[in-house]
């Protein structure tokens, strides 16, 4: 049960001893009363000195009082309570001090109920949040008396009490229900009291207390109604619908509204006043719409609203797309795609169905309805066989358009028609820099790209549009391949059917790039091109001391100067050499913006390394280097002192067919500090070079003819340099040298030898592995060498394990290049031809054609040209002397006078005996410069010239014809060596 307000003070009381403290008051008007009925009560102040009284009345509205002197120190006040709710009586003594009990709190009931009790009164929402209200907007909340009264019969009154002190009255509306809806808005930040009263009384829980906060909050912003229905009858084109926004108790801000849909639809949004709007809008075409709605630009809860708008069925809007419906993009067994739309016929049900072989029974298609898209199918099938294949759509069992579509089905691959086009193809390219080539699969069907043998060389492959392709010429294709972002470059290629494919040749010479698809080499493959020299390499200059131990796991960088190289890229190339295998590291290049770049790499396990530094192709000066990987902890031992416990080594070469040339050679030191050898001729075709190590390490022994002409040109000896590796003498270890080590030509024998003196008893084993398998003799030479010998049959990189006792000697494993033919040969024809003219009478010698018969009756075809004079020019190589017939033909028909009589002199015929090659005096062949010679035929008579020439590399080959009877002929040797010219 409520207690009613009770009278006693919750002010501080005067002490009994003071004067207002012996003043009482006392009467039923102190303790309830009746709105609109007077109430009465007594004060008395007898006990104490005459004073001034006085009464003050604090409510929901200003109650009339009246006092009147009783003449014996008592007063008699009566009051009237204008509305129910809680009065406060303030009684006070001389007009300041509250006497005994003041102030009385006295709660006025309704008329006629005298005991209203509110306890099954509530109030709740959002406008009630003690932990936070949002500022400056319309915050509501309910009281609900549905258990007392269901029509709301009573007066409900809500007050906000500010922190300033200042009260506004809430707005209550009278559902009619026995609830009531309470709004207000706050404009000051802090704790407010909101009191609450039905029929004057207070609700349980008032004043309740809020906290006013600025700011807002999108999620608590309520949209409702028909209009953001998923679906339903009031839902159709042309027709307006509509929805509420409730932004109430959200906080202050704006609201965003956008519907997005097939078409673009009315919208009208009303202001409700309330802290709500109405959202009406009209769609007019039937579809899936989006409604997107926002607060302070934050979507609310459930937005964005996916409705979709009914149409009537029309089976002639439903639309069929997609390659599983276009001729030539279909294959055998590859899934096929199509798209059904029939979102704009009233999302009308449908079904496919395909004939997966031709004249079989027709199978269902595939078909999957859009997540979240009404009326939108993705549909698949598979054919199994190639032929025609007839796809049927049906819509609400009728055909749509287009249906049956009858689609052609091609083989699953056509490898022939895979399509490689650009510049990287053909060559010659520059070694070092980007070359570009394009591959072209659309037209092939489906299936992956690769080599059957593996690049040595890596080649990047970018994903290209058809747009950019168009635009790029295959002349610049690099370009548009440097163009792509470093995201793009780094996502996988996409399956167009369209790639730019680059690479950059890290030596010179003849290349290969094998291309296959789906597991078969297309026909073209492999494409074969040469790549040249470019720039400087022997201006490129190793910057400080490379060291010859390196820590594995440890970044090491090898920097090189580029300043004065021109044109070309440093490319590096180190292979690790452990177990018996050779693996390429990964190396980053580094431009350091000053002429230097700086290769790093990281070997992983203690091996050999071997380094490898080019510059536009060419090795650069010192640019072979042999370095250890080691633990850590082993660069920190000391080494032991060198030159006094190294032994001679000599070494036995071939020189056969130079014994009119000089030999001189040195020895280049791991340090880089270069030695001369003593040579001795052996007057067997062999010399004999003794040399005097001073290094532990790798080193390379230069052997050299040099010519005894004037320029006295000097050339490396095949397989020069040779390298071998020196251990110190006291440690026993075997050390192995020869060309066989670093490099050999298939099918010929690769030689290097095994000095084993002085180390004591044990057996060395011998092993060589790499693309094929070689044949291995060793041989005995009597003076504590062995020579091994093994036969190499195809090209690439062999692995040479050598091993005493089980284990690697010094040096050991070695990797030996083995290359595919000896020599590099390159092919130029040139033909001179006689012309003799005749009078044809014709003007358009187009409409011409000629051939010449031989007194063997050998016909061959002939040129023809227009001469002055209305006469003809035949032209033709004679291969024999006699009389010869020239038919000309115009038609398919002999023109009048034709054939014509021709007779050839003997000195018109060909003779390779008196064509004259004559070279320059006293200049030099240099590789990778224009060398010129000429070729004489002016008293040879009429033939074809036919030019070839072969040596260490191809030779680019250049003829001009002087008109004279001679033609300048420039080659281009990219290596030194010896060349063969053949006229």
């Amino acid at each position: 049960m409520q207690e009613e307000a009770k009278n006693k003070s919750l002010w501080p009381q005067p002490k009994p001893d003071q004067p207002a403290g012996l003043v009482t008051a006392y009467g039923p008007g102190l303790e309830k009363a009746m709105a609109t009925v007077p109430a009465e009560f007594t004060i008395d102040s007898t006990k104490t000195v005459p004073g001034k009284l006085g009464v003050v009345i604090e409510g929901p509205r200003q109650p009339q009082i009246d006092c009147q002197d009783n003449g014996d120190k008592t007063c008699r006040v009566t009051y009237v309570p204008p509305v129910p709710g809680t009065y406060k009586l303030n009684v006070l003594y001389n007009g300041e001090e509250h006497v005994q009990g003041s102030p009385f709190l006295v709660q006025a009931y309704p008329v006629g109920k005298p005991d209203l009790n509110t306890d099954k009164i509530t109030a709740y929402g959002p406008g009630l949040n003690p932990d936070g209200v949002y500022m400056n907007c319309i915050s509501k909340f309910v009281v609900d008396a549905t258990a007392m009264d269901k029509v709301g019969s009573e007066e409900v009154t809500a007050t906000l009490k500010a922190p300033d002190g200042r009260t506004y009255t809430c707005d209550v509306t009278n559902r009619h229900d026995g609830t009531y809806l309470c709004t207000y808005v706050g404009k000051m930040e802090g704790s407010h009291k909101i009191d609450v009263a039905y029929g004057g009384v207070p609700i349980p829980s008032s004043p309740f207390t809020v906290n006013m906060v600025p700011g807002f909050d999108a999620s608590r912003v309520r949209a409702f109604g028909p209009g953001l229905e998923p679906s339903g009858p009031h839902l159709m084109p042309d027709v307006t619908t509509s929805f509420t926004v409730d932004m109430s108790n959200a906080g202050q801000g704006g609201l965003g509204l956008s519907i997005e849909g097939p078409a673009d639809a009315s919208i009208n949004c009303v202001d409700n006043q309330d802290g709500t709007c109405t959202v009406e809008y009209t769609p007019k075409l039937a579809g899936v719409y989006d409604i997107k709605l926002t607060y302070n630009e934050v979507e609310i809860p459930s937005s964005p609203f996916r409705v979709r708008v009914q149409g009537g069925s029309d089976i002639s809007k439903v639309k069929c797309y997609g390659p599983g419906l276009e001729p030539g993009k279909v294959r055998v067994a590859c899934p096929a795609t199509f798209v059904v739309d029939s979102r704009l016929a009233g999302n009308v049900p449908m079904e496919a169905t395909y004939t997966p072989k031709p004249g079989a029974a027709p199978m269902p298609v595939t078909v999957h309805p859009v997540a979240d898209q009404p009326g939108l199918y993705e549909c698949s099938y598979v054919p199994q066989a190639e032929g025609p294949c007839q796809v049927t759509v049906n819509c609400d069992g009728q055909p749509v358009v287009g249906s049956p579509f009858n689609i052609p089905v091609r083989p699953t691959q056509e490898p022939e028609k895979v399509r490689l086009a650009g510049a990287g193809l053909k060559g010659p390219v520059q070694a070092s820099l980007p070359s570009t080539f394009t591959v072209d699969t659309r037209e092939a069907g489906s299936g992956d790209l690769a080599d059957p043998v593996g690049h040595s060389l890596p080649i990047s492959v970018v994903p290209i549009t058809e747009e950019e392709l168009q635009k790029a010429s295959p002349y610049n294709l690099n370009d548009l391949v440097a163009a792509k972002t470093a995201e793009e470059l780094a996502q996988p290629p996409q399956d167009s059917g369209l790639v730019a494919c680059t690479y950059e040749p890290f030596v010179v010479g003849e290349h290969k790039i094998h291309v296959m698809f789906a597991g078969t080499e297309i026909p073209e493959s492999p494409f074969v091109f040469d790549s040249v020299p470019v720039g400087r390499a022997d201006l490129c200059k190793i910057k400080d001391t490379v060291k010859l131990k390196v820590a594995v796991g440890d970044e090491t960088g090898i920097t090189v100067d580029t300043t004065h190289a021109g044109i070309g890229k440093l490319k590096c190339r180190v292979t690790q050499i452990a177990n018996g295998k050779a693996t390429d590291l990964p190396v980053e290049m580094e431009d350091n913006k000053d002429g230097t770049v700086t290769a790093y790499y990281r070997p992983t396990e203690p091996a050999q390394l071997q380094t490898e530094l080019r510059f536009g192709g060419q090795l650069i000066p010192d640019g072979q280097i042999t370095q250890t990987a080691v633990h850590p902890e082993e660069l920190d031992a000391i080494s032991t002192p060198i030159e006094p416990t190294y032994q001679p080594l000599d070494f036995r070469l071939v020189v056969a067919g130079r014994q009119d040339q000089k030999i001189n050679g040195f020895v280049i030191r791991p340090s880089g500090v270069q030695d001369t050898v003593e040579l001795k001729d052996n007057s067997d075709g062999t010399v004999l070079v003794n040399y005097q190590p001073k290094e532990r390490g790798m080193h390379e022994l230069h052997v050299n003819s040099v010519s005894d002409g004037p320029d006295g040109a000097s050339m490396p000896l095949a397989g020069s340099p040779y390298k071998f590796f020196v251990d110190n003498l006291s440690s026993g270890n075997i050390s192995a040298y020869g060309p066989g080590l670093s490099h050999g030509v298939t099918g010929q024998p690769a030689e290097f030898t095994v000095a084993m003196k002085d180390v004591g008893a044990g057996g060395l084993s011998v092993a060589v592995e790499g693309p094929s398998k070689a044949e291995i003799t060793c041989h005995d030479n009597g003076d504590g060498t062995c020579r091994v010998t093994y036969y190499p049959m195809a090209p690439g990189e062999y692995v040479i394990d050598l091993k005493f006792l089980d284990k690697n000697i010094p040096g050991s494993p070695f990797v030996a290049k083995i290359t595919g033919e000896p020599k590099k040969r390159t092919l130029m024809n040139m033909s001179t031809t006689n012309c003799v003219s005749f009078d044809v009478g014709v003007d358009d010698i187009s409409l011409l054609t000629a051939s010449v018969v031989s007194p063997s009756g050998r016909e061959e075809p002939c040129a023809l040209k227009k001469l002055p004079n209305n006469r003809m020019g035949i032209s033709f190589t004679p291969r024999e002397y006699g009389e010869h017939f020239v038919n000309v033909f115009k038609a398919g028909q002999h023109i009048p006078k034709s054939p014509f009589r021709l007779n050839v002199s003997p000195e018109d015929v060909g003779d390779p005996s008196k064509v004259k090659v004559i070279w320059p005096q006293n200049v030099p062949i240099m590789a990778n410069q224009r060398n010129e010679f000429i070729v004489d035929s002016k008293d040879a008579g009429f033939a074809t010239l036919s030019l070839s020439i072969e040596g260490p590399s191809k030779a680019e080959i250049e003829c001009v014809d002087n008109n004279d009877g001679t033609c300048t002929v420039a080659f281009y040797p990219t290596e030194p060596g010896v060349y063969m010219v053949n006229v």
